[in-house]
């Protein structure tokens, strides 16, 4: 350690683990305006560059408290060395705790004095030949996609960003930051806007417009594969296919009923720039039928918005925007009224809506199919819509005459178990390569209290799960994987070797899945590390479909996450 010679300087620390292969020097600056001020140089040389450095001062994180956290002796270092750490903050103790980029979106740190006993240490970036004075220290953090600047006003220190990693966008006009992402929901049937619209109310967002070419570039994916959005969320995106995003044609007031004129509801967007039509392609009208709403698409061109019919549902990443309404539909669509029975209209058809019913309301009809040449007496109708992946049954009551219609959210696969006999509901998402356990956990549960990400009690369930894996990434390769839940644990075991493993997700029960003859490949480690969570893999002409996997940063194979819930009845 080389040291600048100073007055009270705050107690010798190591920020290097032992065995690095790197010069560490920690030079302590002293104590400036009562504060601690050191820095960690990673690697350091003769050129000045940008590097990653620990600032510690003392402070503490507001409303966090270190009396039940972990004691570590090398806190700082242990940030330092951790990829998504950006704050370290411990006291004399050496009681500390982390703060994850993918799992922060507010935080503050409040400069105190020595005589307090707590510290907190910035990850930041610094020229390698400098080490600021308090007065001048900005930490940045720059982990994710963007980098993010503490706010400093006076002695305090502010972090703010958006959820996961959600993509960030400051907006001039007016001032204030907007968060983006993309979400697959309908990658083989399409979603119609309005289900796009209530899955982002359900995670407390908007469907968003957009102001710039940047953003509906960003959303699309065409300048950095590796971090733009669409393109990353789903690899397979072909030609015209797209999502959903805010804004409708209001052309009031103007004299062509073609305009270029937009009205955003998401309550943030101003300003048209995204439409020019250097940006936009604009059509106006597709198959006899008005395009008034908007969608990001891919197409061999820098164009990335798209006009569509409102009304459509847009076949996300497999396929051309394909509409669900009756007339579009390829088979003949009818709806037959056979009679109203115990004051029930009762009909079938192939298309139509789906509601509960009381017996005693005589204007609502039941969508069901009936062999073409019955018509149920009303005590043996038994409704089951046959409209998505599975039939869904009505429930009807003993007494009162209610029929009880019940399924998952948009395409989400239902599963129906036995012990216990509960439903749970499944969806795949892909999210990017090496995505870790931490960001897996958080894309589910940013969904609502009930998402989790799910175990698997049977080998329907994981064999469905691969299956969708390869729709979602058509271009996944053998072994890489999509995390679940589950966590070994051969306590009481005669081998550490074992299959079985605790899931997490308050629902799933049995190892069906994973002691099945070729469903389930345990490897148990790879090379010294332990394999102890699980992922469903794809892997060609083979039945299996479960892998033990190293628990938290994974294999770095793993392209997304496996949600579920189960259905309360």
């Amino acid at each position: 350690f080389f040291w600048i010679p100073v007055i009270d300087a705050v107690e010798q620390v190591t920020l290097t683990p032992e065995g690095r292969q790197v010069a560490a020097w920690v030079i302590v600056l002293g104590v400036i305006g009562g504060i601690a001020v050191s820095a960690v140089y990673k690697e350091p040389d003769y050129q000045i560059t940008d590097i990653v450095k620990m600032l510690k001062i003392f402070g503490k994180a507001s409303n966090v408290s270190l009396n039940s956290t972990m004691v570590d002796v090398n806190c700082v270092a242990t940030c330092f060395n951790q990829s998504d750490c950006f704050l370290a903050y411990f006291n004399s103790q050496n009681h500390c705790q982390l703060f994850n980029f993918n799992e922060t979106e507010t935080l503050e740190v409040v400069e105190i004095t020595k005589a307090d006993g707590l510290f907190v240490a910035f990850k930041t970036t610094l020229p390698n030949d400098t080490c600021p004075t308090y007065s001048d220290i900005q930490p940045v953090v720059k982990i994710g996609e963007d980098p993010v600047s503490w706010k400093r006003s006076g002695n305090t220190f502010s972090f703010q960003k958006c959820r996961g990693d959600w993509k960030m966008f400051r907006k001039s006009n007016p001032e204030i930051t907007v968060c983006m992402q993309v979400f697959v929901l309908g990658a083989q049937t399409g979603i119609p806007k309005v289900e796009a619209m209530e899955y982002c109310e359900r995670i407390d967002a908007k469907l968003t417009g957009v102001a710039t070419i940047e953003e509906s570039t960003w959303l699309r994916g065409r300048v950095n594969w590796g971090a733009d959005r669409f393109k990353k969320v789903y690899p397979g995106a072909q030609r015209w296919e797209g999502v959903w995003m805010d804004g409708i044609r209001n052309c009031t007031d103007f004299t062509e009923a073609n305009c270029r004129n937009y009205d955003w509801s998401d309550g943030y967007t101003k300003g048209l720039d995204a439409l020019d039509s250097s940006n936009a392609r604009l059509s106006y009208w597709a198959d006899s039928k008005i395009e008034n709403c908007l969608k990001i698409f891919i197409i061999n061109t820098a164009q990335t918005i798209n006009f569509v019919n409102c009304d459509r549902t847009s076949r996300m990443d497999v396929g051309a925007a394909l509409t669900l309404t009756p007339e579009e539909r390829q088979v003949a669509a009818w709806v037959i009224v056979l009679g109203v029975i115990g004051g029930i209209a009762v009909s079938a058809s192939i298309a139509g809506g789906i509601f509960m019913m009381n017996r005693r309301r005589a204007n609502e009809v039941l969508v069901t199919t009936l062999p073409n040449d019955t018509c149920p007496a009303y005590p043996n109708i038994h409704p089951v819509v046959n409209i998505g992946e599975d039939p869904v049954y009505w429930e009807r009551s003993e007494i009162g005459g209610i029929f009880s219609f019940q399924k998952c959210v948009g395409d989400w696969k239902m599963f129906h178990r036995t012990d216990p006999e509960i439903t749970v509901c499944m969806q795949v998402y892909g999210i990017r390569r090496g995505v870790n356990q931490t960001e897996a956990t958080g894309f589910c549960e940013e969904m609502g209290d009930r998402y989790k990400v799910t175990g698997v009690a049977t080998v329907d369930e994981s064999q469905w799960l691969k299956k969708r894996f390869r729709e979602i990434i058509p271009n996944v390769t053998d072994w890489q994987a999509i995390w679940i839940d589950g966590v070994r644990n051969c306590t009481g075991e005669s081998s550490p070797n074992c299959t079985v493993f605790d899931w997490s997700d308050g629902y799933t029960v049995g190892v069906e899945a994973l002691v099945t003859t070729g469903n389930a490949w345990f490897s148990f480690k790879k090379g010294s590390t332990p394999e102890n969570c699980l992922g469903v893999i794809w892997k060609g002409g083979s039945s299996v479909s479960l892998n033990d996997i190293p628990c938290g940063r994974g294999s770095g194979e793993e392209l997304g996450v496996a949600c579920g819930y189960r259905m309360l009845a």
